[in-house]
């Protein structure tokens, strides 16, 4: 049985000091005693028996004394009052007294008998939101009491059969203490059916927040339960960022009614009329990617103007409506050339029903070149004239709303295209072209003197249109042919050539290592190629002559070294070709190369070795191929779906081969090109790769052959020029380096366009 107290049951508690057991009479007839036996009726000796006041909260008994040898137990010199008495038997049997009156002058007796304990499980119920671990539940006059959990259940465990009060305390500020009585039988563990309340006298907290974000008008939609509550004047809105070490105290809003829509990213239409002479900023600047995440509270705000305290939230993820339909292609500022079939692409929305494309000769989007309303993500555009053009695309969301304009992007027809000459006063020959992270080329060379042909190292930084920043002369005779570079993450180099050197990004020397030095390589070691390794180090590729007695002299070792230029570890590979490094992911990389013979066989080499290694040299997987004829490989390259291509070639018949290995290392097929005395390869971002070789005989008429990804040959043009290094750019067009051939003739950097033919001067 429950029996349920409010407030008042507090006030009806008897007044009794805990100050002394005799308080301020002087008899010492006032008292309690009495005797304690088992059920079989025998006397309960040495039990414990404690001395409480009825409905006292201090947990602390009065007195406490054993019974003697006849069960019997005396608490004397008591103020007259009401108590409750525990006993608790060696043998863990209990038995409890409640609410003894105890009048002056009078020994009151109680007996009792010991039995089994039980124990009363019961759940506490709350305001919607509130924690219930902040309730603590007491019986009054004894020593049990409970915390409660988070799911709101509590147990009072070990309790002798009889009746108890119980206290339910909240620290929650509303809150008032509850009583109920349980009734305990012996050796009973009870559940209470019904939920306990606890009696709630302050402003409820709000219940059930949500909220949710339109990405396509950038509107936050903040909803709550309608709250019973006769006292209701409106609802205070907040919004806060998660995390936040102190939360707002300035509501965003207040609301009669229970829907809020916050505005989070108006839209920029108006301010973006004018772009890039936005009066917002720099509107150059790409904000689409800006987000927010908020957290929202609502609490009610009475007719006092008294406000509740919050203990729900919701929180959304408020992504930039720009960002819907941030165009991906063109970049900003792509140049094109006349003719180009020129296409606008953009990331594609989730639930977008359709997307609006408005391209403009004029920044303000004041006249229309082309508008269209379609479903897909992309739109090929018509040959356009030249001169610049802008773009921008909106998406149409599923409640037939229209998103905002995305960040206009500018691009150009017919430019984009070099050919600039680097480097003539100082007699500048190029082995190298690599791309740098912020769009520009670096050219890897030496200037020579031609009186006694000794050579120096020089380098040219120049921007995405070819146009020289700076340039740097080096007194590195040790250097000889550039070989390899790469850039590293704080946008300095390593160069490799016979011998290493690290530059910042403005070309000082930051430290190198000459081939002479024997604590980064061995004697008569010439290294080949360079990979970055994801450790900020990076590993070369080297040939080592070390057998002058065979034909083929030489072994390949791979060498790791840190960022900073010291070696790491040094691993020699079963090949007798130059090793080309290729970077299989973040944990391993291919070495590829020839398997050389002997010249007593009477044969050229026959097998392609494929080795992969992680970054600590230890060997993963190792293959080799039976492959037509080769003896060299001029470039190799890992293409975007898991296949490797290997440009080699025979020189005593001028024959060229590509060589293309599957994913799975088990399959091989080669395409034979004649009439070629060089070949290099790069893969493009289609999964496709450039094809450059130079003609059997004389200088000129390039070849440069376009591959898909099947292998299929698209185009094959001729180009005037050769290529000592170069570049695929993202968008299929080629940046190129070619060193004159006469004195003083400097470096030719030039870029040409996707479809290989088009070429200005």
């Amino acid at each position: 049985m429950i029996k349920l107290f409010g407030l008042c049951c507090a006030l009806a508690l008897f007044a009794c000091t805990k100050d002394k057991i005799a308080g301020t009479i002087s008899s010492t007839d006032t008292g309690i005693s009495g005797k304690v036996i088992y059920a079989s009726g025998k006397a309960a000796t040495n039990a414990q028996v404690k001395l409480f006041i009825t409905r006292d909260t201090s947990r602390t008994a009065l007195s406490q004394i054993a019974t003697n040898t006849n069960g019997g137990y005396t608490f004397d010199s008591l103020a007259s009052g009401s108590y409750n008495v525990w006993i608790e038997s060696n043998d863990s049997l209990v038995a409890f007294i409640d609410s003894i009156y105890v009048p002056i002058n009078t020994q009151v007796k109680r007996d009792a008998t010991l039995g089994k304990s039980g124990s009363v499980t019961a759940v506490v119920g709350l305001q919607t939101g509130h924690d219930p671990r902040s309730v603590f539940v007491q019986a009054l006059g004894t020593q049990k009491y409970s915390n409660v959990d988070s799911f709101g259940r509590f147990t009072l465990a070990n309790l002798a059969e009889g009746e108890y009060t119980l206290r339910l305390v909240s620290t929650i500020v509303g809150y008032t203490p509850t009583y109920t009585t349980i009734t305990i039988a012996s050796g009973i563990n009870d559940t209470l059916k019904d939920t306990i309340k606890l009696i709630y006298t302050g402003i409820p907290p709000v219940a059930g927040i949500e909220a949710e974000y339109d990405p396509f008008t950038g509107i936050a939609k903040i909803s709550w339960s309608t709250m019973a509550y006769a006292n209701l004047y409106d609802y205070k809105i907040y919004r806060d960022v998660p995390g936040s070490v102190i939360l707002s105290s300035a509501p965003i809003a207040a609301s009669t009614d229970t829907v809020f829509y916050d505005t989070l990213f108006g839209n920029p239409a108006t301010a973006l009329i004018g772009w890039p002479d936005s009066s917002i900023g720099n509107a150059n600047i790409d904000t689409s990617s800006t987000s927010l995440k908020y957290r929202y509270r609502v609490t009610i705000r009475n007719k006092s103007n008294q406000e509740g305290q919050p203990y729900n939230f919701a929180d959304i993820n408020g992504t930039n409506p720009l960002n819907l339909t941030h165009i991906l292609y063109p970049a900003d500022n792509a140049k094109f050339v006349n003719g180009t079939n020129l296409s606008v692409s953009w990331n594609a929305v989730v639930l977008a029903q359709n997307y609006q494309i408005h391209i403009s000769s004029k920044p303000d989007f004041s006249d229309t070149i082309l508008i269209a309303t379609i479903t897909d993500s992309v739109k090929a555009l018509p040959t356009l004239s030249l001169g610049y053009y802008y773009s921008h695309v909106r998406a149409q969301g599923p409640k037939g709303q229209w998103g905002f304009w995305s960040v206009p992007k500018k691009f150009v027809v017919n430019g984009g295209l070099f050919a600039n000459t680097l480097g003539q006063s100082v007699n500048f020959s190029a082995d190298k072209v690599i791309k740098a992270n912020d769009g520009g080329y670096l050219i890897l060379g030496y200037t020579f003197n031609p009186i006694d042909d000794s050579r120096f190292l020089y380098i040219v930084k120049a921007d995405s249109l070819g146009n020289e920043l700076w340039h740097q002369a080096y007194t590195l005779q040790w250097m000889g042919m550039i070989t390899d570079a790469f850039q590293t993450d704080d946008n300095g180099y390593i160069i490799l050539g016979h011998g290493l050197l690290k530059i910042n990004q403005s070309g000082t020397t930051v430290w190198s290592k000459s081939a002479n030095d024997t604590s980064a390589f061995s004697s008569g070691m010439t290294e080949t190629s360079i990979i970055k390794t994801p450790d900020n180090g990076f590993i070369v590729g080297a040939n080592l002559s070390d057998n002058p007695i065979k034909f083929f002299p030489y072994t390949t070792h791979i060498l790791k070294f840190n960022g900073t230029g010291i070696k790491q570890w040094d691993h020699k590979i079963d090949t007798t070709s130059e090793p080309f490094i290729v970077t299989m992911g973040v944990d391993s990389f291919a070495t590829i190369g020839l398997k050389m013979f002997d010249a007593s066989g009477g044969n050229f080499p026959d097998t392609l070795v494929i080795n992969i290694f992680d970054y600590s040299g230890n060997t993963k997987i190792s293959r080799r191929l039976h492959i037509p004829t080769m003896q060299s490989i001029r470039s190799a390259i890992r293409t975007t779906m898991g296949t490797i291509s290997v440009s080699g070639s025979y020189m005593a018949s001028m024959i060229n081969y590509i060589t293309k290995i599957s994913a799975d290392w088990n399959n091989i097929s080669s395409e034979t090109l004649t009439e070629t005395n060089f070949g290099s390869i790069q893969p493009l971002s289609d999964g496709g790769y450039l094809h450059i070789s130079a003609p059997l005989q004389g200088l000129f008429n390039w070849s440069i052959t376009k591959v898909d990804i099947t292998g299929s040959t698209l185009w094959n043009k001729k180009t005037p020029v050769g290529f000592e290094s170069f570049i695929a750019e993202p968008d299929g067009a080629i940046v190129a380096v070619h060193s004159g051939y006469s004195i003083n003739d400097g470096v030719l950097l030039y870029k040409i366009s996707m479809d290989g033919i088009s070429f200005e001067q």
